[in-house]
């Protein structure tokens, strides 16, 4: 669920992708939808298991490693 509408171009392109599931504009969500979608994950395992195998495929989860390098360097070098 998007919560401005820049958001809404990459939540399409994730759900395109096949790792998540894009509602659209939170405002423009009704609660029946969202609680439709989640009961659809809750009772599709094969569902859930396909999207986290795509997600780990497009998604290496060390951005807050390579933050954390670039932090560190900046202050070795000086610059923080």
């Amino acid at each position: 669920i998007s919560q401005r509408q820049h958001q809404v171009i990459n939540a399409e392109e994730e759900a395109k992708k096949g790792f998540s599931v894009n509602l659209g504009l939170g405002k423009q969500v009704s609660k029946k939808k969202i609680l439709e979608t989640v009961e659809n994950l809750l009772e599709n395992y094969e569902l859930r298991q396909a999207m986290s195998r795509k997600g780990k495929q497009l998604i290496d989860a060390k951005g807050a490693e390579r933050i954390a390098e670039i932090i560190l360097s900046s202050i070795k070098n000086g610059q923080g």
